[in-house]
């Protein structure tokens, strides 16, 4: 922002007068840490078309996208500061972020399965209790000016589903930021990090479906909703005339209302994650339970501040008149990945051989030389309590290659897990000699689809038992 445009808007009226601003421009800066594409790009860009029109021109917002360094942790952090900081007028900041600041406030917005659907968010932010919530910001150098909705916070297991504590117990969980959320994931038995995706080191994602890479998204689980946090460097508030801040105020109600009218339905951001490969998986009801009773755990904690037990307290209220929605658990005209009941990892156990031919690749629609070269061969493959290892052999390897890594079967449904973090899944039949066939694979990339197709399409035949 240039401080003389700031001086002189600030001479060209009366504080405290709500009417047109007269005089020159006042240009303001607009942080984001995402990209204008991403899900968050529409807050920004809308409410600036809002102070625009609002004030015929006279106030300006210039968004600044993806400001926080290539590869940085603590993202959100980064631009908070460099809102408190100066080098930005305004920030959109999640909510989340803040307790790392020293916020306290904002917590109770994360307090785990609070506020679980868009319905519930919206009372909450539409009432007295949004102001509760940004009154502790001034404690890190900024002013809040209001409180948006964003997606629904799922868990996403890169390779299997995380539906229950035990799926978390041990495993290395990637999530922004928080105090709190990583308070919830300890409490699970996990351990938080925010350094970028990666499948190879990381169980799974506490995340939304925007956002998140193609897994396995438990859908019938909502930690918490995300919100955006609209805020101000607390010098540039200051030497804002009263009308000036009061018409900011009401182009991020008009934003925020706008907001809940437009946003996707939590159904309808679960089926495009599906579009892009994304599997979709319901917890069990003991599950459920299980993961609720850790987040009692950290509500207890999170109200030994009274002001955040009072804040609980008043969302709990607000949101006891909107019955509690069930959540996603497939993806469209599927059913889920993992079903409830019994694994039956046993019933596969065997030695089994199989011959990919080039032929069986090119009828299914590979047409990339080295895929076609790369997968044909003879294959013999053990499946041994959830774990699999095969050797291959062809004409063409110099060396025999060999893998392995695990596989779910339960209720009739076999999911296969690559070690590159993707997976393919099948429903086969058991032929009453033990062959198996693969009946319609569905690889987690579609990209890989037609790969799929030709790798399982030839029967498996069941050649011994495992060896004592």
């Amino acid at each position: 922002m240039s401080l003389l445009a700031l001086v002189m808007g600030l001479a060209s009226g009366v504080a405290g007068c709500a009417q047109p601003i007269d005089g020159p421009v006042l240009e303001l800066t607009l942080a984001s840490p995402d990209k204008a594409q991403d899900i968050n790009g529409p807050h920004v860009q809308h409410f600036a078309q809002v102070v625009s029109r609002l004030s015929e021109g006279s106030i300006r917002i210039t968004p600044q996208w993806d400001v926080a360094p290539e590869g940085a942790t603590g993202w959100d952090q980064t631009v908070a500061r460099a809102v408190a900081g100066g080098t930005y007028d305004m920030g959109l900041v999640p909510g989340r972020a803040w307790d790392e600041l020293g916020v306290e406030s904002l917590r109770a917005m994360d307090t785990p399965f609070l506020v679980t659907d868009l319905d519930r968010l919206q009372a909450v932010l539409e009432s007295d209790v949004r102001n509760d919530l940004l009154a502790g910001l001034p404690e890190a150098g900024v002013v809040g000016l209001d409180l948006f909705p964003s997606e629904l916070r799922h868990p996403f297991g890169y390779s299997k589903p995380m539906r229950s504590a035990d799926d978390f117990d041990g495993a290395i969980v990637r999530a922004p930021a928080s105090a709190t959320t990583r308070m919830l994931l300890e409490e699970l038995g996990a351990t938080a990090v925010d350094d970028p995706a990666d499948p190879k080191a990381q169980a799974g994602a506490e995340s939304s479906y925007g956002p998140s890479l193609a897994g396995i998204a438990t859908g019938n689980v909502t930690f918490f909703p995300k919100t955006e946090s609209l805020v101000m460097d607390s010098d540039v508030h200051d030497r804002l005339r009263d009308d000036q801040w009061e018409l900011l105020e009401d182009a991020a109600a008009e934003t925020r209302t706008w907001l809940f009218q437009n946003l996707p339905s939590d159904a309808d951001s679960a089926a495009s994650f599906c579009q892009r490969g994304g599997r979709i998986a319901a917890a069990s009801e003991r599950a459920i339970t299980g993961l609720r009773d850790a987040g009692e755990r950290v509500r207890d904690q999170l109200e030994q501040d009274p002001a955040t037990r009072q804040m609980i307290s008043a969302i709990e209220d607000l949101v006891a008149a909107y019955p509690e929605q069930t959540g996603v658990t497939s993806c469209p005209n599927e059913t889920s990945v993992v079903e409830d009941g019994e694994d039956d990892l046993d019933a596969l156990d065997g030695i089994y051989r199989t011959v990919v031919t080039a032929r069986m690749m090119r009828a299914a629609g590979v047409t990339d030389t080295n895929d076609i070269r790369q997968n044909a061969a003879r294959y013999v493959w053990t499946l041994d309590s959830g774990a699999w290892h095969y050797e291959a052999k062809a004409d063409h390897y110099i060396q025999t290659p060999s893998e392995s890594g695990r596989y779910t079967y339960k209720d009739g449904l076999f999911t296969f897990y690559w070690n590159d973090g993707g997976y393919t899944a099948s429903r086969p039949h058991v032929n009453p000699d033990g062959t198996i066939d693969f009946r319609q694979p569905r690889d987690s990339n579609p990209a890989y689809q037609a790969l799929a197709d030709g790798f399982w399409s030839p029967p498996w035949i069941r050649i011994s038992d495992i060896p004592e």
